[in-house]
């Protein structure tokens, strides 16, 4: 399942509460979500990590900044884990694709990069959206 990725970060974080449905269904279809980091409850990103659960997806969630993002994996919704190989992939990947090292945490079922640059970051989801599914479609096969 392929990727949209939206153009630009800015002007996500104008959504009014009646947007929210809207949000999370652009979510399912980009299959992640977007949010302010300084916002410290997003219902939309709760919503979509419960149906991320519901449908064994992975969840990816981006929190954007100015000029750098954080990007998250979580597998625990899909009750999976990144084999070895794909862990080096992983560790390799991200701090190609960060403005630094620091902060980024590799383990089987989770990953985050703090600092990937948003020239990358959709790419980056993307990528580890493709490479959560491998994973498991291989394993399960």
């Amino acid at each position: 399942m392929s990727i949209t990725a939206p153009q630009t970060i800015s002007g996500v974080f104008a959504f009014r509460p009646a947007d929210h449905h809207s949000r999370l269904a652009t979510a399912q279809e980009r299959r992640f979500v977007v949010v302010d980091p300084d916002d410290g409850y997003d219902p939309v990103a709760l919503a979509f990590r419960q149906w991320c659960a519901e449908v064994r997806e992975p969840y990816i969630l981006i929190e954007a900044g100015n000029h750098c993002s954080r990007v998250t994996l979580s597998l625990i919704e899909m009750k999976a884990e990144l084999t070895d190989a794909a862990l080096q992939q992983v560790r390799e990947r991200l701090p190609q694709v960060s403005l630094m090292s620091a902060g980024i945490v590799v383990e089987p079922d989770y990953c985050t990069a703090r600092w990937v640059l948003n020239d990358e970051v959709f790419e980056v989801a993307g990528w580890l959206y493709s490479l959560a599914w491998w994973e498991s479609e291989k394993n399960s096969g």
